[in-house]
């Protein structure tokens, strides 16, 4: 019941009715929330409690755009573009956007690995990603990021490979990293002029687009959200943040480089 629900709130929000779309996400994160109160399987409660999380910060993020409708504040009207990207058109058009920004870059990826080439279709492709957000962070550039803790028992055998990269760029640079384990909405959002967001963490397999999908847009509305969506998980606002139990951004980890 909780995911048919749910995929109504998505097609209601694609017709942007955002106050019924916002609450079949509520309806829905409500009905998971019981299904916790009975004896299930730890990794069926994770996968469970994400859900929710991300229902919950959905249908939050929905209420406000709605609200700001009803007060005429609606975004001024601009010429926008969106691009549609797969395999590894993913990852040359993160690293493009990395490249340019000249002031701020936000990112969410569940997953942040050191990525220096892509390989597809018989083609190699060099970009350099650690190396990139670190020259960008001694260029000037505001550099904050949300990734997973390196936390075995959060990524497994991913765990090493990202206490890896988190070394690299703390060690390395003054990028800001905040570690949360429900990091699955996954964006970057580039001097609030683009968005860039889809199912590709920025990994290796998901930069070089197998299996994934992306979307780099211009669309103010769409750059609003994301923003709205990084700084309340930043500042620990959100009603995600608040009803998070996990709390990984509240403990210390020791990420030690393994090769």
């Amino acid at each position: 019941m909780a995911w048919k629900i749910a995929t109504e709130a998505i097609n209601l929000e694609k017709r942007e009715q955002f106050k019924e779309a916002s609450e079949n996400y509520r309806k829905s994160a409500e009905i998971l929330s019981k299904l916790l109160e009975k004896p299930i399987k730890q990794e069926l409660g994770n996968s469970i409690r994400t859900k929710i999380y991300e229902y919950k910060e959905r249908a939050e993020l929905l209420e406000s755009i709605y609200e700001k409708q009803k007060e005429g504040m609606q975004p001024q009207k601009t010429e926008t573009m969106s691009m549609v990207l797969h395999g590894p058109e993913i990852g040359l058009k993160a690293i493009q956007i990395l490249r340019e920004a000249s002031s701020e870059i936000m990112i969410m990826s569940y997953l942040l690995f050191e990525v220096k080439t892509l390989r597809a279709e018989n083609k190699i492709y060099r970009i350099d990603l650690l190396d990139t957000l670190i020259q960008k962070s001694k260029n000037g550039v505001n550099i904050r990021i949300i990734t997973s803790p390196p936390d075995v028992q959060v990524l497994g055998k991913n765990a090493w490979k990202q206490g890896n990269a988190l070394t690299k760029l703390l060690s390395e640079s003054n990028i800001q990293i905040k570690l949360c384990s429900f990091a699955h909405t996954k964006f970057i959002v580039a001097d609030g002029l683009v968005v860039f967001r889809g199912s590709a963490n920025l990994t290796s397999s998901g930069l070089s687009g197998k299996g994934d999908v992306a979307e780099a847009t211009n669309d103010e509305r769409i750059i609003n959200y994301y923003s709205t969506i990084f700084e309340e998980r930043w500042r620990n606002t959100s009603k995600s943040c608040q009803d998070c139990t996990e709390k990984s951004c509240l403990k210390e980890y020791q990420i030690s480089k393994q090769q």
